[in-house]
């Protein structure tokens, strides 16, 4: 399980489904067409959570771990505190890639989030395969599919979406 020590206090990350109520939160996301803010909703972080940690954006495991310990604290380290962590990790491990490793063994730990992550594929799958208006707007759907790909199998070592094989 990973974890992350701030200010001699350790914290480990668990994914679970209260843990995507928080990062709903957390996450900062733009306004749906009825203009109706997601953070209304009880779940959906992982959603937005995912693409941030396949990029290898700090910024998703800024947003992870502030909402990991939002549940086990009344009173959380600051956004820059968690940073500092983060940062000392990254050095400790001489890889930022192996914090977002740990976070993609704790998913799959889960089964909430190991079924969040299998429906964000499907998603994903469904925007590589729709008509798109113009070739750009396909050419740019496939290369953000193509991108998350290639982050997952940076991190992970695995295929993101299964190739499948014609008969």
């Amino acid at each position: 399980m990973p974890e992350l020590t701030i200010k001699d206090e350790t914290y480990e990350l668990k994914c679970s489904i209260m843990l995507d109520k928080v990062l709903n939160k957390v996450i900062p996301d733009s306004q749906s067409e009825e203009k109706v803010s997601q953070k209304e909703k009880v779940s959906g972080g992982f959603s937005k959570l995912l693409p941030l940690l396949i990029e290898q954006d700090v910024e998703g495991l800024l947003y992870l771990w502030e909402s990991a310990i939002k549940l086990t604290t009344k009173k959380p380290p600051t956004q820059d505190e968690i940073l500092t962590a983060i940062d000392q990790r990254m050095d400790e491990e001489g890889d930022a890639t192996a914090l977002f490793t740990e976070v993609f063994n704790a998913i799959d730990e889960s089964a909430f989030s190991r079924n969040e992550f299998a429906k964000f594929k499907k998603n994903m799958l469904l925007v590589k395969e729709m008509k798109h208006k113009d070739e750009e707007e396909s050419q740019r759907a496939d290369m953000m599919t193509k991108r998350l790909a290639e982050g997952y199998k940076e991190i992970t070592g695995q295929e993101l979406f299964e190739e499948k094989t014609k008969a």
